[in-house]
């Protein structure tokens, strides 16, 4: 489709699309606005927003590139990230839509996708989508452009809270219910961690723990590093609330 050109400024790494770039730390991004695009951000806020992530998120393995496009329609609603697809020169990239501010959670929970650096199995597909819809509501909490009450709204949700996340018999692929109860039991399992440990661990240290992971990440490592985090075991809690319909009280 036409794009009607391209809103660009600022430096334009080799080869690519004319774009806006920002560099914080060491990580490098490009902001890519269609001229079609209806309503976009303003490249500081998106620049500022992934700044923040980075600081506030100590998960390990941060891509020094990251390449944002602005998606008019016909995309749908939302975002994606696509990857580098194990190429560790080629930069990560996704797309959110151009009606989503620049402070939002939609770029918060594409970002937080970029510095998921584990490989999952099927049986632990669901936590790609409930780390990043949990973290991108705490995210925007952290940062001020959200209240508390939105925050706990969105991760005590009841919607698909009888999914069954982590079945033995799980697919790979996407559910709605990783995104709900997905974020719920983040959320839920984030304060099992600082109740056990005196807050002096949290949900970030086991998703560092599994950026570490070698090999494929199985529902018996993921529980191995969550016990290892909490100082005990949460193997009940766990399966309780990934592999049956019930679903965990936030306190």
């Amino acid at each position: 489709r036409n794009l009607g050109g391209w809103r660009a400024g600022g430096g334009v790494p080799p080869g690519h699309t004319p774009a806006t770039e920002r560099e914080r730390g060491a990580q490098r991004s490009w902001l890519v606005v269609p001229a079609s695009a209806e309503a976009p951000p303003e490249p500081a806020a998106v620049f500022d927003t992934f700044a923040f992530a980075n600081r506030a998120l100590d998960v390990g393995e941060t891509d020094p590139q990251v390449e944002v496009f602005v998606g008019p329609p016909p995309l749908r609603d939302g975002g994606l990230r696509y990857g580098s697809g194990g190429d560790p020169s080629a930069p990560e990239r996704l797309w959110v839509t151009d009606s989503e501010p620049g402070d939002g959670s939609i770029y918060y929970h594409e970002y937080a996708h970029t510095r998921q650096a584990y490989n999952e199995s099927d049986r632990m597909a669901w936590v790609i989508e409930a780390q990043a819809a949990y973290y991108d509501q705490l995210l925007v909490l952290y940062s001020g452009s959200g209240t508390y009450r939105e925050f706990r709204d969105s991760v005590t949700t009841d919607e698909k809270a009888s999914a069954r996340l982590a079945s033995a018999n799980r697919t790979a692929p996407r559910r709605d219910a990783d995104y709900f109860k997905g974020a719920r039991v983040m959320a839920a399992l984030d304060a099992e961690i600082r109740r056990a440990t005196d807050r002096n661990s949290t949900l970030e240290d086991v998703w560092r723990a599994m950026n570490e992971q070698r090999g494929q990440l199985t529902y018996s490592d993921f529980k191995t590093i969550v016990a290892e985090v909490a100082g005990e075991s949460v193997d009940g809690w766990l399966d309780r609330y990934l592999t049956t319909s019930a679903a965990p009280e936030v306190p």
